[in-house]
């Protein structure tokens, strides 16, 4: 089930010249009384392609914090009981730096 939806995240804004940081998405989830029971949760993200399609698509699983990270890659909530941000891995983040096109981002929940 689709969860959230992070918009296309330019790799610079247009007005600033800045690059947001790509390895790290602020998230509204619904609060934990809402949530499925056993929910597990994964990233699907998208690389786009210069005229808007994708590129390429990768799914990304959820560890416990950065120390569980692996060399596969994947994600990490700040705080897994109210979460506010989504952060990647240092091997997922790489790949998204690579995106030169940007990415689009969709948090998607299973119960397990």
């Amino acid at each position: 089930m689709l969860l959230a939806h992070i918009e296309v995240i330019s790799t610079r804004d247009p007005a600033s010249g800045v690059a947001p940081d790509p390895c790290v998405h602020p998230i509204q989830l619904p609060p934990p009384n809402e949530a499925m029971p056993h929910t597990k949760f994964s990233l699907r993200t998208t690389a786009l392609a210069a005229d808007g399609s994708n590129a390429e698509i990768r799914h990304l699983a959820e560890v416990a914090a950065i120390a569980s990270c692996s060399p596969e890659g994947g994600f990490y909530f700040d705080n897994p009981r109210a979460a506010t941000h989504i952060h990647r891995c240092p091997t997922s983040c790489a790949w998204v730096r690579g995106a030169t096109h940007g990415v689009r981002v969709d948090v998607l929940a299973s119960a397990h």
